[in-house]
C-alpha cells in the first residue's frame, strides 16, 4: 500500500494523509481493516453477503476451504461476517492477484 504524506500546512490544520490501494499489490480473498466509508474498487464489505459461484469461482476457490460458506444446494457462498470495530469495518478483495499457496 502506497501512502502519499504530502500534508499541506494551512494555519494550524493539516490535510489527512491520503492512502492509495494499488490493486497490482492486492491479492484476492485478502482482508483488510478498512477506515473509509465507501469501499475501494474491487472490495466488498464482510458482511456475510451471498454471491453466485458461477461468477465468482476464484473468490470462491480460495474461500471455499471451508464448506461453512457455501449454501446447501451448491449455486451461491457468503463472503465472511466480521463485526465491525467502532467506526472500521473488514472488507474483502474480490478482485486481484490469485494466492499462490506454496
Amino acid at each position: 500500500m502506497e501512502l502519499e504524506l504530502s500534508r499541506l500546512v494551512r494555519g494550524d490544520a493539516f490535510c489527512a494523509p491520503r492512502i492509495y490501494i494499488n490493486m497490482n499489490e492486492r491479492y484476492l480473498g485478502e482482508i483488510i481493516l478498512w477506515s473509509g466509508k465507501r469501499l475501494p474498487k474491487h472490495f466488498k464489505w464482510c458482511d456475510g453477503s451471498e454471491l453466485e459461484i458461477e461468477h465468482n469461482t476464484a473468490l470462491y476457490s480460495v474461500l471455499s476451504d471451508k464448506d461453512d460458506y457455501k449454501d446447501p444446494a451448491g449455486k451461491t457462498f457468503t463472503l465472511p461476517n466480521i463485526p465491525n470495530l467502532g467506526n472500521y469495518r473488514y472488507i474483502i478483495c474480490v478482485e486481484g492477484n490469485y494466492p499462490s499457496f506454496f
